[in-house]
């Protein structure tokens, strides 16, 4: 059975559907499922957003790709892992919003209403 391929980065298709083929190729597009690579042109991706490292990664073969990382060169193919509350960030954000703490700008704001 063959594949759709579609484009992994914004800008072409953004939904993503678990097991898909797709494609990430311009500089600046961000990632928008996870994903592991199958194939790589001298592919780096600013991962910063979820690692915190300013240095973008060269990714390999068999390397997993996160939603919201930003492609910073080269190309790549990979297939879709996670999408959505499933994807690494998804899973984040729920432990976030599940905790019941509040940031420190929430607690000041919630203390400076009337």
């Amino acid at each position: 059975m063959a594949r759709r391929q579609n484009t992994l980065a914004t800008g072409t298709r953004t939904q993503q559907g678990s097991g898909e083929l797709a494609g990430c190729r311009t500089e600046g597009d961000i990632v928008v499922a996870d994903a592991e690579l199958a194939e790589v042109s001298a592919l780096l991706v600013d991962e910063s957003m979820l690692t915190g490292e300013s240095v973008p990664v060269d990714e390999a073969p068999g390397a997993r790709l996160s939603a919201w990382t930003v492609v910073v060169s080269g190309r790549g193919v990979a297939t879709v892992t996670a999408t959505g509350a499933d994807s690494v960030l998804g899973r984040i954000a729920a432990q976030l919003s599940s905790s019941g703490r509040q940031s420190a700008m929430n607690q000041e704001n919630s203390r400076s209403e009337p």
